[in-house]
């Protein structure tokens, strides 16, 4: 191999002659190096090139994907739409996945970027558009049979509501076409095939399910049985008699209220004393006579709220009434009998109107000639005076009757306190009586003693004469000896013949007495009325007078006020002849007008 020649350096010279370079070929070694260099770099370059474009076409179906993710699955996505939704909005989303193929192509930067892309947007979209498809025939469906039910129910509303049995059964027609057309939509045959009548009858059930239900709201339970029968191959045999059975007992449960309303308002007009539970025994059935009675306790239980709240409302306008110092009416005495509220009215008015007041004492002493001159309706609606005060003036009025002065009740009061304390302290009434009516018996005597004693000395008696009286009230028997009234003249001699009036006077005609409304004649009730008579008291209050005297009263005398009861039924224990007493309201004649005796 030939050598270089190289030249040498030498210093102070400058070098004129040309280097020696040998003449490279393309067949030496240098070229075939070159050559081989510059084939690398070009293969090299080439796949740079193929790395990029890959790198493209990624980046951009990865936006496709993101975006396409969102048009499906996005929170307005397609895919979350349903029945008509879905089928509206199936146009704008394919057309907005063409605007995105577009934009995702022409990010392309050459030919073969282009190429890469649209195959692979090709392929996506086949299996989009496949998704899409799927959903949109079962939405399109759905849909279909949403408005054919819809359809079917809206002619089962019209049905139940109409009251035209021809239009009910037309609108009926039309739903079972509906639904049988519905059947074979879904591929299950037509009308002689089994699968597509157990569709209609299931979709019938509901419609005659609304229907009855109209029916029900009717109350025309006849009706629903005869819609039953008419429309009955649309029920299996169970059901149809399930449906039967319940508006048999609809029927039954509104015959019941009916017949319970009923029985309330005969309850009611006999006064409330009907026997109910023997009406309601002779109802044979016994779901009927459960519904009955049923239906009854609630009609009473209403009643009854509905008259404790009234009871309640006039009690509070008599109380209100009588503390503004007002006169009630014969009206509003009688609706206070009616409720119950005698007594409360005797306390309210005594409360505020005190026995002996000022204007009773005026009255009581006025002469016989001058008090007679007063018209009896100026002293019913008197005020300022109690209403037994009232009462004693009426008497005095209607009868004549001289009244014993304030200090004669408050004698008879004293005494009966003072007595009734010595004899419980002495032990006398322990093995006896209550306290309340050994009282009562104590009261009759100290009543008997004043007047004897106001009759003889013209004058009440003072403390000394009082406490003597009381001495002799005590002392009269010991033990239980001393309360065992089986005649007046044990105690006194001079009421003998108002006691045994009383007596009689607490029996009725016949002697037959009603354990729910009369008195049981007693000793204890016959000193009570002597009583009360001593004491210048009517001998019973309006409420505890027989009922028999009562209806005697208003089928014997036109309508008289309770007050005039009292008073009829005070002079009848006297043995007055109540027709001479009563003459210009007398109407009939029930055997009473002359005294018990």
């Amino acid at each position: 191999m030939p050598r270089a020649v190289i030249p040498q350096y030498q210093p102070n010279r400058v070098q004129t002659q040309p280097l020696g370079v040998q003449e490279v070929t393309a067949n030496t070694a240098p070229a075939r190096a070159v050559a081989q260099l510059a084939g690398n770099l070009g293969a090299f370059a080439e796949q740079k090139l193929v790395e990029h474009d890959d790198t493209v076409v990624r980046e951009a179906l990865t936006a496709w994907d993101q975006e396409a993710l969102q048009l499906r699955y996005g929170p307005t996505g397609i895919v979350g739409k349903q029945g008509k939704d879905y089928l509206d909005a199936m146009p704008d989303t394919l057309k907005a996945f063409d605007d995105l193929d577009g934009r995702v192509a022409g990010a392309a930067q050459n030919s073969r970027q282009q190429q890469m892309i649209r195959d692979q947007l090709a392929a996506r979209r086949q299996q989009v558009n496949g998704e899409l498809s799927r959903i949109e025939t079962n939405e399109r469906t759905k849909y279909d049979e949403a408005v054919a039910f819809g359809s079917i129910g809206s002619h089962a509303q019209v049905a139940a509501m109409t009251p035209d049995d021809k239009e009910r059964g037309a609108r009926v027609s039309v739903a079972r076409a509906e639904a049988y057309a519905l059947a074979k939509r879904r591929g299950l045959g037509g009308a002689d095939s089994d699968a597509a009548s157990a569709f209609v009858r299931d979709a019938m059930t509901g419609v005659h399910n609304t229907v009855l239900s109209g029916y029900k709201a009717r109350q025309d339970y006849e009706g629903a049985a005869a819609y039953l029968e008419a429309n009955k191959r649309d029920f299996n045999a169970a059901d149809f008699a399930t449906a039967k059975s319940q508006f048999e007992k609809m029927d039954t449960f509104a015959r019941g209220r009916a017949a319970g309303d009923q029985l309330f308002d005969l309850w009611r007009q006999s006064g409330e004393k009907m026997d109910v539970q023997a009406g309601i025994a002779k109802i044979k059935d016994p779901l009927l006579a459960a519904q009955t009675s049923e239906q009854f306790e609630r009609r009473v239980a209403l009643y009854e709220r509905d008259k404790s709240r009234q009871v309640s409302n006039l009690s509070n306008t008599l109380q209100t009434k009588i503390a503004k110092g007002e006169q009630l009416t014969p009206a509003e005495m009688v609706d206070a009998e009616n409720a119950g509220l005698l007594d409360d009215v005797q306390s309210w008015q005594d409360k505020t109107e005190k026995d002996g007041g000022p204007v009773f004492e005026a009255y009581r002493v006025m002469a016989p000639e001058e008090f007679q001159r007063l018209k009896r309706e100026d002293i019913v609606h008197l005020k300022g005076v109690s209403a037994a005060d009232r009462i004693k003036l009426l008497d005095r009025h209607d009868n004549g009757t001289e009244l014993a002065s304030r200090s004669h009740v408050g004698a008879v009061n004293e005494i009966t306190t003072l007595a009734t304390a010595q004899i419980m302290a002495d032990g006398k009434a322990r093995k006896g009586p209550k306290k309340a009516a050994m009282e009562a018996q104590v009261r009759t005597m100290a009543a008997v003693e004043v007047a004897a004693f106001i009759e003889d000395n013209k004058t009440p008696p003072n403390p000394a004469q009082i406490k003597a009286i009381v001495a002799r009230i005590t002392s009269r028997g010991e033990g239980e000896e001393y309360f065992a009234l089986s005649d007046a003249g044990q105690l006194y001699a001079g009421d003998r013949d108002l006691y045994a009036g009383a007596l009689k006077a607490l029996t009725p005609p016949g002697g037959k007495v009603d354990p729910k409304a009369d008195v049981k004649p007693d000793r204890e009730w016959a000193s009570q009325i002597v009583g009360n008579m001593a004491d210048g008291k009517p001998a019973l209050p309006f409420r505890r007078v027989p009922d028999y005297f009562k209806r005697a009263m208003a089928e014997d005398f036109i309508t008289m006020t309770p007050s005039e009861i009292e008073q009829a039924f005070t002079a009848y224990v006297r043995g007055e002849n109540l027709a001479e007493r009563y003459a210009g309201k007398r109407k009939g004649s029930t055997g009473l007008a002359g005294g018990p005796r």
